[in-house]
């Protein structure tokens, strides 16, 4: 027994390096986030101090608002200029599910689905001016940023 216990010891001493690494941010279907969802999710905890999980799941709900709203030439725009977003629709980002996702029709569900992630009106409001920042960033035209300002800030 005592054997035993020193090789499960000695096990969880050389193991522990391996397990503390840092993890990829996951997406849909534990996907690895890449390209631009990647850089909108750190450029949001960046921004707000948000952890990763509730960054990817505030995205994705706003980006949902944004698809269910949006005339399809302004969606367009913001998958035109930041391919890869499509990502965080995919379902899952952040622990949202793809169902939830595509049952948000106001600000107000969005935030009554994130409110399961510690996340209040105002880290909303600051997901907001993230995601339309790093969407100017990329290109996207003020039209389609002032139609989002419009749909997702209280």
């Amino acid at each position: 027994m005592r054997l035993l216990i020193n090789l499960i010891t000695i096990l969880s001493v050389l193991l522990l390096p391996l397990t503390a690494t840092a993890q990829p941010l996951l997406g849909a279907d534990d996907t690895v986030l890449t390209g631009s969802a990647k850089s909108l999710v750190d450029s949001i905890s960046a921004q707000t101090g948000l952890n990763s999980t509730q960054s990817a799941a505030g995205a994705a709900a706003l980006l949902a608002l944004a698809k269910q709203h949006l005339q399809a030439d302004y969606f367009a725009d913001i998958t035109d200029n930041a391919p890869g977003l499509s990502q965080l629709l995919a379902g899952g980002a952040g622990g949202i599910k793809f169902g939830s996702l595509y049952r948000l029709t106001s600000r107000d569900d969005a935030l009554a689905e994130l409110r399961s992630l510690g996340l209040n009106s105002q880290n909303l409001n600051q997901l907001a001016m993230a995601v339309t920042g790093f969407l100017q960033q990329k290109g996207v035209n003020q039209r389609t940023l002032d139609t989002l300002k419009g749909l997702w800030l209280a």
